[in-house]
C-alpha cells in the first residue's frame, strides 16, 4: 500500500523488516522538505554529498542515473542514489522557488514559490533589465517582454528608399520615405490601430519633385494634403487614428523651407 503523495509507503502491523520501508519514506520526506539542486544536469555528479537532490532530465547518464526515469526525483544517501517517481501535483522547493510535477506537462514552476525573499516566479533564462510581461491569458506566469525602458522610448522606424507604393504600418512610431525616385501612393496603414494614436510620415525625393496621392482612410483636419513633393525637401506628415470615422486624420504639414 502507499499514500498518495510521491507516494509514501504504508505497512500492515506486524509486517517484517519494517526499516526497508521506513528508510525509504525517510528518503521521500528528505527530497520533500530538501532542496532541489537542479533540473538540467544530465551527467551523474562524480562527487555529490549526501542529501543532495536533482530531477533528472530528459537524457541523463551515469552507472546508477542511466537506469531511472526522466523526471524522476533522485537523492544520494550513503553512497547511493535513490529514484523516485514523481506523482501528479507533487511539490518541491527549487532555488528559491517551487515546482510543481503535472503528470505528462512534466515539471513547470509554481506560481508563488516558496521562497519568501520577493522573487517571482518566471523564465529559466531572461535578459536582464527587459521588462516582464504576462505569458499567456491566466497571468500567473511571466516571460521576457524583449524590450528595455530605454527600447520604449525609442520609436519603431519603417524605413523605405524609394516605392510607388508605401503602406505604414500602425506597429511603427514613423514612415521615413527616402531618395523618392517615382510617384508616391500612400497606402491605407495597416495593422489594428488604436484610437487616437498616431503616426508620423517622412518623405523626401531623390532631386526631383514626384506626386504623393493618398488612400481613402487620410483625411485632412485643417491641413491641406499635398500632393507633390519640393525636390530635395523633407515634408512631415501627422496623422492619428480616428476609430470612430475609420480614418486617418493628418492634423499637421511640416515642409522644409
Amino acid at each position: 500500500m502507499s499514500t498518495p503523495i510521491l507516494p509514501f509507503a504504508v505497512w500492515a502491523s506486524g509486517t517484517n523488516q519494517n526499516s526497508i520501508p521506513a528508510n525509504d519514506n525517510s528518503l521521500r520526506n528528505q527530497i520533500l522538505n530538501g532542496l532541489v539542486i537542479s533540473k538540467s544536469v544530465t551527467a551523474q555528479p562524480a562527487s555529490p554529498a549526501d542529501g543532495d537532490i536533482y530531477i533528472l532530465a530528459g537524457t541523463h547518464t551515469g552507472s546508477q542515473w542511466a537506469s531511472f526515469d526522466a523526471d524522476d526525483l533522485v537523492i544520494y544517501s550513503g553512497g547511493t542514489w535513490y529514484a523516485f517517481a514523481p506523482v501528479d501535483g507533487v511539490v518541491v522547493n527549487f532555488e528559491g522557488s517551487q515546482e510543481q510535477f503535472t503528470g505528462s506537462a512534466g515539471w513547470d514552476a509554481l506560481s508563488g514559490g516558496g521562497g519568501g525573499s520577493g522573487d517571482v516566479v518566471g523564465p529559466s533564462s531572461a535578459t536582464a533589465d527587459r521588462i516582464a510581461v504576462f505569458d499567456g491569458t491566466t497571468g500567473k506566469l511571466i516571460k521576457d517582454g524583449g524590450k528595455t525602458i530605454a527600447g520604449l522610448r525609442a520609436p519603431a522606424i519603417q524605413s523605405v528608399s524609394s516605392s510607388a507604393t508605401v503602406t505604414p504600418t500602425f506597429a511603427d512610431d514613423m514612415v521615413k520615405i527616402t531618395a523618392q525616385a517615382a510617384g508616391l501612393t500612400l497606402a491605407n496603414p495597416t495593422g489594428t490601430a488604436i484610437d487616437g494614436l498616431g503616426i508620423v510620415i517622412r518623405i523626401k525625393d531623390n532631386g526631383t519633385a514626384r506626386s504623393i496621392a493618398y488612400g481613402t482612410q487620410y483625411r485632412a483636419i485643417g491641413v491641406t494634403l499635398p500632393t507633390t513633393t519640393v525636390i530635395s525637401k523633407t515634408l512631415y506628415l501627422a496623422m492619428v487614428f480616428n476609430n470612430d470615422d475609420t480614418k486617418w486624420d493628418v492634423l499637421a504639414v511640416g515642409q522644409e523651407a
